[in-house]
């Protein structure tokens, strides 16, 4: 646990708690996070990664106090009245309450998850069984949405230049596998070795993250219109569901219906 005994965490790497997060305490970390106790974390000041995924195992209570950030995707069973803020997708099993979410998707997975009251800010899609409940629990849903055609031309430059950045790598290989094999004790200390070698990690960095921003642009493109609001069941009324400047706000009960901006309106089907 992180509580009284090991104060707050800050750690330069990736960090692994076992049990929990005691209400009040912080944990930061530079890489992945991961949460494993069963009862997930409660009111607590702030768990932020700064540079990688985060795993909450058993959810978020967070009392109107917890602030949860990452960098990339975030996992967890549930969120109650909670901040959250991911540059990635919100990934969460059962349900969102009365929480305020920023990310580039949220996704409710479960097939009776629910998304009630809060704010849910999205750049390009949200989706969930159930968006508002009986009681019409006021409920937002925003999602900023994209130009197709631009991401389009980023995704062609991106393309372009993976395929330059392999044919360097390869020449950047072949000019390596050279100097390793007839690498010895007595070049240990060979200054082109060492620049060659350089050269050659730095080339299969570069791919690898060319193919990290390639996959996250056709992320884009599995979504409807540029943006998209996916009711899988049931859709409440006093839910209010933006996207980009459209608006619409739900009056009465509506089954299964999924919002998406195209041509510049908001389309349902």
């Amino acid at each position: 646990d992180i509580d009284f005994n090991t104060g707050n965490i800050d750690f330069d790497g990736y960090l692994t708690v076992k049990g929990s997060v005691a209400d009040n305490f912080s944990v930061a970390a530079r890489d992945d996070i991961e949460i494993l106790g069963e009862y997930g974390i409660g009111s607590v000041k702030e768990v932020v990664s700064r540079g990688g995924n985060l795993l909450i195992k058993g959810g978020i209570a967070g009392k109107n106090r917890a602030v949860v950030k990452s960098t990339k995707d975030l996992y967890t069973k549930y969120i109650s009245d909670a901040t959250v803020i991911c540059d990635g997708t919100v990934h969460v099993g059962f349900y969102c309450l009365n929480s305020n979410i920023k990310a580039k998707q949220v996704i409710v997975e479960s097939n009776k998850g629910k998304i009630v009251g809060g704010a849910i800010e999205a750049e390009q899609k949200v989706e969930a069984a159930y968006i508002g409940n009986d009681h019409e629990v006021r409920t937002i849903i925003k999602v900023a949405g994209f130009d197709r055609s631009k991401v389009k031309e980023q995704l062609d430059k991106l393309q372009g230049e993976l395929a330059n950045a392999r044919i360097h790598l390869s020449k950047t290989k072949q000019r390596f596998a050279v100097y390793a094999s007839s690498y010895d004790a007595g070049m240990k200390h060979n200054k082109d070795y060492e620049f060659v070698r350089e050269l050659y990690f730095k080339a299969k960095e570069k791919v690898r993250e060319i193919e990290k921003e390639i996959r996250a642009l056709q992320k884009y493109f599995r979504v409807k219109g540029e943006g998209e609001v996916n009711v899988l069941k049931k859709v409440y009324p006093n839910t209010s569901i933006q996207i980009k400047n459209e608006i619409k706000e739900i009056t009465r009960p509506e089954t299964a219906p999924c919002f998406f901006i195209h041509d510049g309106e908001m389309k349902e089907m």
